[in-house]
């Protein structure tokens, strides 16, 4: 839409935000298609290969097949673990199967490899990270400025010290200082504040956030590469990069880098002294050694975790709670930390009407007046006074006569009488009153912004507040009493006063950081981290992203998250509930004691079934149907997580 203001196309504009379900980016099935079409080929041919049992020689190729089809994933690793001179897990998986093969048993190593590559299959899916979080921040970068004479340029001509100029809807292509005009800003996208803010000659302007209603010549402060923008995206970049690095190694590779080689090794023992001490011919020893190496396959120690994790995820997504892998759900299990970002967080990030003051004492009177007054007014406080008038089943009286004047108010014509609504310094000027000065104090001090109205004389004070989430309290309770969170936080851009005034409505709150930048919340979260705690950061806007990137899980609310914080995020809620959070770590735990519990399980099995193949010597076919049934039993446990 063009400027009505100005008659002119805004340079630039926010971003439209989609339906937040449509916003998901990062799961996109992409980077999984290899393991996916090995599992998928693997698994069809495993099945096939049973049909055909009938016929034996046509049962034998498709499982082979499907060998080599869920083989494949895991050769090129195989190969350059053999290499490092460091057999791992891949090279006992695929040796395990081949000897099955070698055996006549090719439906068991078709078996192991669909069940391994299925598990690399999924932590692919669940473990990848795209770059869209930093391709959202870089599309959010004004491409052009508008210099005094009106003329659009590159942003990055421009240098410190240059001046443009940003008409209303447009964002401001660089940091900079205003030197002339006002209006109000929505700062929200950089700082998270509830309201925008009055800029005026003097005022410090962010690049990214959006002017509002008047125009403004702003002398630049920063060059494009070192603007407030860029900086939030560094920052996310930069923090995605660490905590990647950081998740990187997989259970597998843990095990194999010791349990793979100890069972190679086991097995070649095992064909030497069945040959060398008790004269068994050839055959019979690779056998007895092959046994070994299937009884010992860790097929079920591999799917330990991804049993009770992927089924966790799965709870979890149909309970509206997206967790973006299996290491940040073992991660929530460990949060001892968690900090909230404020408005839209812990707060529903919409104003609303708490107290009226009417001169004459009639409160509903003055609403219906400063409502129709701003019907037609785009600001956030004045859909509020809409919104609370059309509560009460006023009706909605828009005026054709309404001048709007940034960063004061507006002048409309109401029954007959000019009306002005806006700041109390303002609309009442120098008359104001000693009683008026000590209720707006009151009322700011207290974090809440106060409207006046006035006509011929003084109508009244509307006071509004961006109100508490229902589920706040309860929320922070929860955290701190059932599952023992130590640190309950809040940082928000917001000032000192709308900080503490939170705080005394949620005192379970253990401190409040105001006036954070994007910065100094990534900072703090950063020397949480490295003090030894597990932190959670809750957050929604763009502002909140490096925050959420820097900390050890990144939680955003779904129903209201803006796009940079949903793809930066571990976590998204889907729907608007801060409890989601609660039941994210209870879900968390349980995954976490029921992969320990397979874990175990596994263990003990694999054990007592190598121990009888030593000891008393156990056929192949036993070995096998133990070594699935523990599997299976793995598998079993896991799935018991479904029920969420």
């Amino acid at each position: 839409m063009w400027n009505t203001l100005t008659g002119a196309p805004p340079l630039s504009s926010p971003i439209a935000s989609p339906d937040a379900r449509s916003r998901i980016a990062p799961l996109r099935p992409r980077a999984l298609a290899p393991d996916a079409l090995a599992a998928l080929l693997a698994g069809a041919g495993l099945l096939g290969g049973y049909l055909l049992r009938p016929f034996p020689e046509f049962s034998f190729v498709v499982h082979v097949l499907a060998m080599v089809a869920g083989g494949l994933p895991a050769i090129s690793d195989a190969v350059n673990a053999l290499r490092r001179g460091q057999p791992d897990v891949h090279v006992l998986m695929l040796t395990a199967a081949i000897g099955a093969a070698a055996i006549g048993r090719p439906g068991e190593g078709a078996a192991l490899l669909f069940l391994f590559a299925l598990s690399g299959a999924l932590e692919t899916y669940a473990m990848g990270r795209t770059r869209d979080a930093i391709r959202r921040l870089v599309g959010m970068r004004p491409t052009l400025a508008r210099r005094e004479d009106g003329a659009p340029v590159p942003v990055e001509s421009l240098e410190k010290g240059d001046l443009f100029v940003v008409h209303p809807a447009e964002a401001f292509p660089l940091d900079g200082v205003v030197v002339a005009g006002l209006s109000s800003v929505d700062q929200s996208v950089m700082t998270g504040e509830a309201e925008p803010v009055v800029r005026a000659v003097g005022d410090r302007v962010l690049s990214g956030t959006l002017n509002l209603d008047g125009i403004l010549t702003v002398r630049a402060t920063a060059v494009c590469a070192d603007s407030s923008l860029e900086r939030v995206i560094r920052l996310t970049e930069q923090a995605q990069e660490e905590k990647s690095l950081a998740s990187s190694e997989r259970l597998a590779d843990r095990v194999g880098r010791y349990y793979a080689p100890l069972v190679l090794v086991g097995g070649v023992l095992v064909f030497l002294y069945e040959w060398a001490f008790h004269r068994a011919q050839i055959p019979h020893a690779i056998y007895l050694g092959l046994t070994l190496l299937v009884a010992a396959s860790p097929c079920a120690l591999v799917l330990s975790s991804p049993a009770a994790i992927l089924s966790a995820l799965a709870a979890g997504g149909r309970r509206g709670l997206l967790i973006r892998s299996g290491s940040v759900l073992e991660t929530l299990a460990r949060i001892d930390t968690v900090a909230f970002d404020k408005t839209g967080t812990l707060t529903t990030g919409q104003p609303s009407v708490v107290e009226i003051w009417a001169s004459d004492g009639d409160a509903d009177g003055l609403l219906q007046v400063a409502a129709a007054a701003e019907a037609a007014i785009p600001h956030p406080l004045a859909r509020a006074l809409v919104r609370a008038a059309g509560e009460k089943g006023f009706p909605s009286a828009e005026t054709p006569e309404c001048q709007s004047l940034p960063g004061r108010g507006v002048v409309a014509a109401v029954d007959g009488r000019s009306v002005r609504v806006g700041r109390p310094e303002w609309v009442f000027g120098e008359e104001i009153s000693v009683e008026i000065a000590r209720r707006v104090a009151n009322a700011r001090s207290s974090g809440r912004s106060v409207v006046g109205v006035s006509s011929d004389e003084v109508l009244g004070l509307i006071t509004l507040e961006d109100t508490v989430r229902t589920d706040a309290s309860a929320t922070l309770q929860q955290l701190s009493e059932a599952y023992g969170v130590r640190e309950l936080v809040l940082l928000t851009g917001d000032h000192a006063a709308a900080g503490t005034a939170l705080r005394r409505r949620l005192p379970l709150l253990s401190a409040v950081r105001s006036d954070q930048q994007p910065e100094d919340k990534a900072g703090w979260i950063r020397e949480r981290i490295a003090a030894g705690r597990t932190v959670a950061m809750i957050g929604d806007g763009v502002n909140d992203a490096p925050a959420l990137a820097a900390a050890s899980v990144g939680i955003t609310l779904g129903g209201i998250g803006s796009d940079v914080a949903l793809d930066s995020a571990d976590m998204v809620v889907m729907e608007d509930r801060l409890s989601a959070v609660p039941e994210a770590l209870r879900l968390a735990r349980r995954a976490r004691l029921v992969a320990l519990q397979n874990v175990t399980l596994s263990l003990l099995g694999v054990s007592l079934l190598v121990l009888a193949v030593l000891i008393q010597g156990v056929p192949l076919p036993l070995a096998v149907l133990f070594h699935e049934g523990t599997t299976v039993l793995v598998v079993l446990n896991g799935l018991r997580l479904l029920r969420g």
